[in-house]
């Protein structure tokens, strides 16, 4: 009997301590397991964060592509003077009107970031229709362009003279 009583014993502390070893791991592992479950959603959400900027990449990789250069065009990096006298009048000639002066203001240096520009004062001559189209095709230029003012003189059905001040604007080195 004392043989026997020694064997339950054995078994009791075995059974014993195969309970305390499971209780220790189950009480391990569920913070083990709410913290896989936590990382796993934070890895979710950094790979829901990662295709959301690949997406955005493509998408400025396709602007820079197509609409850069339309851009450089409008606000180029320098004033170009030349190049403005000559798109002048050449939309003057489609337009069907004269001009009779340019006359170029100062250049506006602008803060960090911004954009530089100056003023071109247009003393025109022609019928009131042809000015309108004239002042159309301006405002619409491929050059970022803005009208400030216009002031007509003349009869309405005759030939007229018109003062076109606006702006151009560049991007400063």
């Amino acid at each position: 009997m004392l043989e026997r009583w020694r064997w339950y014993k054995r078994e009791l502390i075995a059974i014993g301590l195969l309970l305390i070893s499971t209780v220790g791991l189950y009480t391990i592992n569920v913070p083990t397991l709410s913290q896989l479950t936590h990382s796993q959603l934070q890895l979710q959400s950094n790979q829901s964060q990662i295709a959301s900027l690949q997406m955005t990449l493509r998408q400025k990789q396709a602007f820079n592509k197509k609409e850069l250069p339309v851009l450089g065009r409008a606000v180029p990096k320098s004033p170009d003077i030349p190049a403005i006298l000559v798109r002048t009048s050449a939309l003057a000639q489609t337009a069907g009107v004269a001009i009779q002066a340019f006359q170029f203001g100062a250049t506006s240096s602008a803060a960090l970031g911004a954009l530089s520009s100056f003023a071109i004062t247009l003393d025109v001559h022609g019928t009131r229709a042809h000015i309108m189209d004239f002042l159309y095709k301006l405002e619409h230029e491929t050059r970022l362009t803005t009208v400030q003012s216009v002031s007509l003189s003349g009869s309405a059905n005759a030939q007229i003279s018109t003062s076109i001040l606006y702006t151009v604007y560049f991007e400063p080195r």
